[in-house]
Order: C-alpha cells, then structure tokens, then sequence
C-alpha cells in the first residue's frame, strides 16, 4: 500500500535501463573510440529533448500530452489513479524520472493507493480522513527529505558559512560552478545549472 500524502507528482519516462550484452560490454573496453562514440551520441540524443523544457514551447506542450498519454497507459488507464500521478504542471517544472516498473506496479491487485489524509496510527495500522483503516504489517514514513543546494558541510566564506546563506537567500552561482564570496568551494550541478536534464557520459 502507498500513501500519498502532500507529495508532489513528478512527469515518468522512458523504460529505464538497459542491460548491455557481454559482447557489447567487451567493445567498450577494448575500443575507447568506439566507446567515446557512443555516449557522445547518447548526451546527444538526451541534451537534443532540452527544447521541451522550455516555458510555453511547442516542444513543451507535445511532451506534454505524450508524456500524459505514456503514464496513462502505465497506469492501465485507472482514472483514480491518473488523477493522483500524473501532474498538471507543465513538464521541465521539476526534474523527469525514468522510474522504471513505479507506475505499473501501483495497478497490481496486492497494492492501494491512498490519496486522502491520514487521520491516526492506530495498533491495526493506519486510519485515514474517511475513517478507513488500512491494516498494514509495517509502517515505512518516507518524507521530509532535504534536496535543496544547502551543503551538507560546513563552507566558510568571506560572508559567512554558506549552509546558513543558501537556508536564508535563494541559492545563486556563478556560471553554475562557482559561488560569490566563498572562493573555496567549486560546485558542479550548482543552482541555475540545467545538467539535471542533461547527462555527463562523455566526462567520465
């Protein structure tokens, strides 16, 4: 059973990953052209999909509507469940999931989604708005997680240890690499970086 409880929907793409074959995985190793070629083609293929991201693009607006048409049929066109997963908001607001197996295995006969609110705990399990109990065995909180560009260590710059600058102003890089008043810290994937929607094959 899943409760959804204040979580945000996130677009699901994609199949997820791909197991490559032995002989495949032996070209890579004994070629490193051949490697370099392709995962050049493959930070092609993912950077050439950034136009979708863009605000009120055309791009936007068709993965929009095949995005929404791929997760419905995931869901096995479950009209409840539709409603709860897939967003509303446009694709390119928060950063796309593959998600692999996520989407189908909310529609298998063992498994409840629960999109109301939850009451109590109780000895039996849950007790949700409607009065519902749902008897669970184990109880799993999966919540309050901390993603935001707050470093995790303490970075004392010129102005102040940035952990307390980045909870206090919104969080700002220079060219997403480098941070003003603390020269020794250098960031990759800093805030304003697109490369959540990007891959770095070719650098490593």
């Amino acid at each position: 059973m899943e409760i959804r409880q204040g979580r945000r929907n996130s677009w699901k793409f994609g199949h997820g990953r791909r197991n490559f074959t032995p002989k495949q995985i032996e070209k890579f190793k004994t070629s490193p052209e051949y490697y370099l070629e392709f995962v050049k083609a493959v930070e092609e293929q993912i950077n050439g999909r950034f136009p979708m991201m863009l605000k009120d693009s055309e791009s936007q607006a068709q993965a929009f509507k095949l995005l929404s048409i791929y997760m419905t049929a995931l869901l096995g066109n479950d009209k409840h469940l539709c409603k709860a997963l897939i967003p509303s908001f446009a694709v390119g607001c928060r950063r796309l999931t593959p998600g692999p197996g996520y989407l189908e295995s909310l529609t298998k006969e063992n498994v409840r989604v629960v999109t109301e609110n939850i009451a109590r705990i109780v000895p039996t399990g849950i007790e949700i708005a409607t009065g519902d109990v749902a008897e669970v065995d184990s109880l799993i909180c999966a919540t309050v997680f901390d993603l935001s560009f707050r470093p995790r260590f303490s970075v004392i710059g010129r102005k102040g240890n940035l952990q307390d600058l980045w909870t206090e102003n919104l969080p700002r890089a220079y060219m997403s690499c480098a941070v003003h008043d603390s020269p020794i810290i250098s960031c990759s994937s800093a805030p304003t970086a697109p490369s959540a929607t990007a891959v770095k094959a070719s650098g490593y």
